[in-house]
């Protein structure tokens, strides 16, 4: 295992730093000089470094771009988000949706049910729904810039889904302002009656919000403490965002 983590650290100090000598790697690793040598010489059999024969220089190669390629084609957040959709319905046993955005709406990427099959969400996965009257929704647009928010809003077709259906710009960049301060965003019965939500975003590699982790949950029989129902929910839901945010190199 030590050995696996002397070789990441040298493809590291490459990423960070090209043109390197033998000297300067043994210098910033700590490796002794014919350890490092060794595992220099392990990466260039393996095609992942080569070596500049007329400056004696380390560098990496395209094959560290080429493996990066592969990955990207072949991700598939849903395999990264399930064990966290699992932990959070465990805990809570409510509807639990993974989103992300697309065509100014957001889009349900996966769903786990309510434990109790008798009370059924009726949404399935690649169903969408509008971005100003959900609570994914209002994280997505919480973090766009001015300009990219404007942009979008000025596109959205706003109808009113209930009485509560914020449509109102100025009420919307308050209440946005509010989503990315607190770090979660609520659906208090926008989107449809006798349902709310709460959801936090999920970020990726380059800090983004792209995806968020929602709960629903149904207010059986006018339940007057749905708001603190919710509430209670924020902390497995903040913690396993959060985790699930370094997994995809969230810093």
């Amino acid at each position: 295992m030590q050995t696996v983590h002397r070789l990441l650290d040298i493809v590291e100090i490459l990423a960070k730093d090209s043109n390197q000598r033998l000297k300067d790697i043994t210098k910033i690793s700590g490796l002794n000089k014919s350890t490092a040598y060794r595992f220099l010489k392990t990466l260039i059999d393996q095609g992942y470094v080569y070596k500049n024969e007329i400056d004696e220089t380390y560098n990496l190669t395209f094959k560290i771009v080429s493996l990066s390629r592969d990955f990207i084609n072949n991700f598939n957040i849903n395999h990264y988000a399930r064990e966290y959709l699992e932990k959070i319905s465990n805990q809570c046993g409510e509807t639990i949706h993974l989103t992300t955005i697309n065509n100014d709406s957001i889009v349900y990427i996966d769903k786990i049910e309510a434990k109790n099959k008798s009370i059924l969400v009726s949404s399935y996965i690649g169903k969408m729904q509008p971005l100003y009257s959900t609570a994914s929704g209002k994280i997505f647009l919480s973090y766009m810039n001015d300009a990219e928010f404007n942009e979008t809003w000025d596109r959205l077709d706003k109808q009113p889904k209930t009485k509560n259906t914020i449509i109102n710009k100025n009420k919307m960049l308050a209440e946005i302002k509010n989503v990315k301060t607190a770090g979660y965003a609520i659906d208090d019965q926008e989107n449809e009656e006798g349902i709310a939500c709460i959801s936090c975003p999920v970020f990726n590699l380059d800090n983004k919000a792209i995806y968020a982790i929602s709960i629903t949950l149904p207010l059986i029989n006018n339940l007057s403490t749905y708001k603190e129902k919710l509430l209670s929910f924020l902390p497995f839901l903040q913690e396993n965002t959060q985790e699930l945010s370094k997994k995809l190199g969230s810093s």
